[in-house]
Order: C-alpha cells, then structure tokens, then sequence
C-alpha cells in the first residue's frame, strides 16, 4: 500500500489453528526466542550453555 506494508493480524489461540499453523507460529517463535539468546551477552561460556540447554529443552 500507499503508506506501507499491511499485516494481517491472526489468532494465536491453539485450538483454532491446524496443525501446520501450530508449528509455523512454534518455529517462529522458537526462533525469536533463540537469536534473543545469541544476542545476549553471557558472563561465561558455562552460563550461556546453560541459557541454550534450556531453551532447548523446551521443544
């Protein structure tokens, strides 16, 4: 558009989302979550495998 790009607002409400929908919004969301811990400084090595562990450890 004129003004710019118009988003399309979706619900994040899980029971109405199909199953490919679920993982497109878990994998994005996933991914915002892990370059927020790459872009985070970490006083040691030991403190930023534990940050990854964890997250990974979610899915």
């Amino acid at each position: 558009t004129p003004t710019g790009p118009r988003r399309k607002l979706k619900s994040i409400n899980f029971n109405a989302m199909s199953e490919e929908q679920f993982r497109d919004y878990y994998k994005a969301a996933f991914n915002v979550c892990w370059r927020y811990v790459l872009a985070k400084p970490f006083n040691d090595e030991v403190t930023a495998h534990n940050a990854i562990s964890q997250l990974l450890s979610v899915g």
